[in-house]
């Protein structure tokens, strides 16, 4: 399946940028970022098909919070990530009756 090129979090349409570097502050290297002033998310192209999903998933999260004016710290933006996760691929039922009309 091809990877998205645009998400929506909380009624903002955020793009969706596949990059081979993305650079930290301190010159480190980052699996993904999130600029909500843009509307833009990043993800490493480098890193594995599972890693890039929820690295997507992390990053959307973060939008999610940047559109409701949430001031969350990373761990708990971590935490809702790997749950997400978890339950998303624990339960496709569950997402294709939530995605049903």
């Amino acid at each position: 399946m091809t990877p998205p090129k645009r998400v929506k979090a909380a009624g903002t349409y955020y793009t969706v940028e596949y990059v081979e570097r993305i650079e930290a502050d301190d010159g480190g290297e980052l699996a993904g970022d999130c600029l909500g002033s843009a509307q833009r998310i990043r993800v490493s192209s480098t890193q594995g098909t599972d890693r890039q999903k929820s690295t997507l998933l992390h990053e959307t999260i973060h939008a999610i919070a940047d559109e409701l004016n949430y001031d969350w710290p990373e761990g708990l933006v971590l935490q809702a990530e790997r749950v997400f996760w978890l339950m998303a691929r624990d339960n496709p039922g569950l997402i294709r009756y939530i995605r049903s009309k």
